[in-house]
């Protein structure tokens, strides 16, 4: 945040960008604060990359509530990540047709209010960080 507000001294901000997915909530304070402000919160790796992308589909809620939307885990999390903010702006990386289509889906994806609290509950597990 000192980075942030040291920025906001020297210039009219209109974005932050940083690294935000559901294994990794450290800029959550960030992004609170750019939704206080209404400056957006562009996430990139909102799947993780490549090292965690593949986590996400072994996580039991994530496949739960992918299979109860009838939608992949990817969609769920990007969905999931929309709903904490309207500030947020995730930008999955992709180089296949299939998952840019996948991904963009998420934006017609509205998780039911209690299934987005399990999700944001997940942050006081061991596996991801706060």
């Amino acid at each position: 945040m000192a980075q942030c507000e040291t920025a906001f001294r020297m210039a009219n901000v209109a974005a932050i960008q940083n690294r935000f997915h559901f294994f990794d909530r450290r800029s959550l304070d960030v992004l609170n604060y750019c939704a206080e402000h209404h400056i957006s919160f562009v996430a990139y790796s909102p799947n993780g990359g490549p090292g965690q992308a593949a986590k996400l589909k072994e996580h039991p809620l994530l496949q739960e509530l992918s299979q109860q939307y009838e939608v992949s885990v990817h969609q769920i999390v990007l969905a999931w990540m929309m709903a904490l903010s309207p500030q947020l702006i995730p930008i999955p990386g992709a180089t296949r047709p299939e998952s840019i289509r996948d991904s963009a889906k998420a934006a017609q994806l509205s998780l039911a209010s209690d299934d987005l609290a399990k999700l944001n509950a997940c942050s006081t597990s061991d596996e991801v960080q706060t």
